[in-house]
């Protein structure tokens, strides 16, 4: 074998040699490529169901402030449909006591009024305040007061207080007061008010 044959036989050696490292880096190239981009797949996947898990949460969220919302708002709307009811019964409520505070027997219901009120004070002298406009009845308000409550001393008195009517009674020295006025009455009742128009209007 001559020279120029020996060198052609290594130089297809050595290229076969690179051909060989070649195709062994390719290799690893494309296992390392592979790999890579199944790890890429993989943390793409993660992401995409952590959006997925995200979104859903978000979407969850979304709903249960939506319901809840609704449900506020449904509850708001009905509080004030009642409201509304027990203001209406309220102020029919007040225009008929008006107008009973003009008949004979309102007097009747200041005498109660008085009797109740001194069983809850101590004492035999109290002054009765009542509004300007019964201020035309006092003679005939003592005058009963006087038959019926012999043992007690009354002094009559104008307050604005009782503007709505009814009377406020205190004593003398003005330790102790009981007022049973018409707002006073309402006010004590507004609550079983709105409980009965609940029960008997809304349900």
């Amino acid at each position: 074998m001559d020279i120029e044959q020996k060198v052609l036989l290594i130089k297809e050696e050595i290229l076969e040699e690179t051909r060989q490292e070649k195709n062994s880096m390719v290799a690893e190239e494309k296992e390392k490529w592979d790999s890579e981009y199944q790890e890429f797949q993989k943390r793409l996947k993660t992401q995409v169901e952590e959006i997925a898990t995200n979104y859903k949460r978000e979407a969850i969220l979304k709903k249960e402030k939506i319901i809840s919302r609704a449900i506020l708002d449904r509850k708001q709307s009905y509080r004030r449909s009642v409201d509304k009811y027990i203001n209406k019964f309220i102020n029919e409520l007040k225009e008929r006591l008006q107008e009973f505070s003009t008949k004979s027997e309102y007097i009747d219901f200041l005498i109660e009024s008085v009797k109740s009120s001194i069983k809850l004070l101590n004492g035999n002298d109290f002054i009765i305040k009542i509004r300007k406009s019964d201020l035309s009845i006092t003679e005939e308000f003592i005058n009963q007061l006087n038959k019926e409550l012999a043992d007690y001393n009354f002094t009559i008195e104008e307050s604005k207080r009782a503007k709505s009517g009814g009377v406020i009674v205190e004593k003398k020295d003005g330790n102790e007061i009981v007022e049973y006025t018409f707002a006073t009455v309402i006010n004590y009742l507004k609550e079983d008010i709105a409980i009965e128009i609940q029960k008997k209007v809304f349900i």
